[in-house]
C-alpha cells in the first residue's frame, strides 16, 4: 500500500472516531515539544486499528459471502420446487378440466334426452287424457239410453218392495259397468254412520245406495220410486257426509225415480242433484230441466 494510500486511510479514521481525533488534537497542540517516537507509536496504533478493522471486515465478508451463497441455494431449491408443484398443479387443473367439460356433455345430453323423454310422456298423457275423457262422454250417453231402457223395466217392478227395486236396479249397473270393461269393485254400497253428528244426529246410520268412482270423480246414486223435497234434502245431507267421512268431492249427485214432487224438483235444482226420472208414455228420461220447463 503506498504513502498516499495510508494517507487517506488514517484522515478516514480520524473522522470516523472522534475519541482519536481529540486526543490527537491535544497532542498536536501541546507547548513542548512532541517527539517523533511519539507520532511512530500513535501511527502505528492507527495501523494495528486499521488492521483490525481490515480482519474485522475480512470475516464479515467472508461470513456475508457465505450467508448469501447460503440463501442462493435455497432461494434456488424453492424455484426448483416452486416449478415443480406449479407444473404439478398446472396437469391438475388441466384434469380436472377435460373432467368438467366432459361431465358438462353428458350433463347437456341427459338433459337432452330427459326433455325429449318428457315431451314423450307429455304427448302420451294428453293423448290418454284425450281418450278418457272420450269414452267417458261415450259412457255417459250410453249410461242416459240404458237408462231410457231401464225406465220400462222399473214400471214393471212397481209391485215389488222398495228394496227389491233397488237391488235390481243396482244389478243392472253393475252388469252394465262390466260391459264397459270398467273395474266393477269401484261400484259398491255404502253404510256411513255420523259418529259425531256432525251432519245428522250422533251415530246415525244411512246408506249410498250406489256408489261408483271413475278417473273423472265419484258419482252417488239414490234410487227411489217416489220422490218429494224432504227425500231430496235428505240425499243431498248423506252426500255432505259422505265427503266429510271419506274425504272424497261428490262429483255427480242424482236421484232415480219414477215421479217427484214440484217441491222436490226444486230442491233438486238448487242443490244441483240431477233427477233421472223415467217416462214410460213417452219411452224417454226426462232431465231436470226439461222438469222444470213443463
Amino acid at each position: 500500500m503506498s504513502i498516499t494510500d495510508q494517507y487517506e486511510d488514517l484522515l478516514k479514521y480520524i473522522r470516523n472516531h472522534p475519541e482519536f481525533r481529540e486526543r490527537l488534537r491535544e497532542a498536536l497542540f501541546l507547548d513542548e515539544y512532541v517527539r517523533r517516537s511519539d507520532l511512530i507509536e500513535i501511527v502505528t496504533e492507527l495501523k494495528h486499528l486499521r488492521e483490525d478493522m481490515n480482519r474485522e471486515l475480512a470475516l464479515l465478508r467472508e461470513d456475508s459471502n457465505k450467508r448469501f451463497e447460503a440463501q442462493t441455494k435455497e432461494l434456488a431449491l424453492l424455484r426448483e420446487d416452486s416449478n415443480k408443484r406449479f407444473e404439478e398443479h398446472s396437469n391438475e387443473m388441466k384434469s380436472l378440466a377435460k373432467e368438467l367439460a366432459r361431465l358438462r356433455e353428458e350433463s347437456s345430453r341427459r338433459f337432452e334426452e330427459h326433455s325429449n323423454e318428457m315431451k314423450s310422456l307429455a304427448k302420451e298423457l294428453a293423448r290418454l287424457r284425450e281418450e278418457s275423457s272420450r269414452r267417458f262422454e261415450e259412457l255417459l250417453q250410453y249410461m242416459e239410453r240404458r237408462f231410457t231402457l231401464l225406465s220400462a223395466e222399473l214400471a214393471e217392478f212397481s209391485s215389488k218392495s222398495g228394496h227389491q227395486r233397488e237391488a235390481e236396479i243396482r244389478q243392472f249397473l253393475i252388469e252394465f259397468l262390466k260391459s264397459q270393461n270398467l273395474p266393477v269393485e269401484k261400484i259398491k254400497h255404502y253404510r256411513i254412520i255420523d259418529e259425531k253428528g256432525v251432519v245428522f244426529r250422533v251415530n246415525y246410520v244411512t246408506d249410498v245406495d250406489i256408489y261408483y268412482e271413475s278417473e273423472n270423480g265419484v258419482w252417488l246414486f239414490e234410487l227411489k220410486a217416489s220422490v218429494d223435497h224432504n227425500d231430496v234434502f235428505h240425499f243431498n245431507k248423506i252426500c255432505q257426509l259422505f265427503e266429510l267421512a271419506y274425504k272424497k268431492e261428490v262429483r255427480r249427485k242424482i236421484i232415480s225415480c219414477y215421479k217427484i214432487t214440484d217441491e222436490g224438483k226444486v230442491e233438486a235444482d238448487v242443490l244441483g242433484i240431477e233427477v233421472w226420472l223415467a217416462e214410460i208414455t213417452k219411452g224417454e228420461f226426462i232431465r231436470p230441466s226439461e222438469l222444470l220447463d213443463n
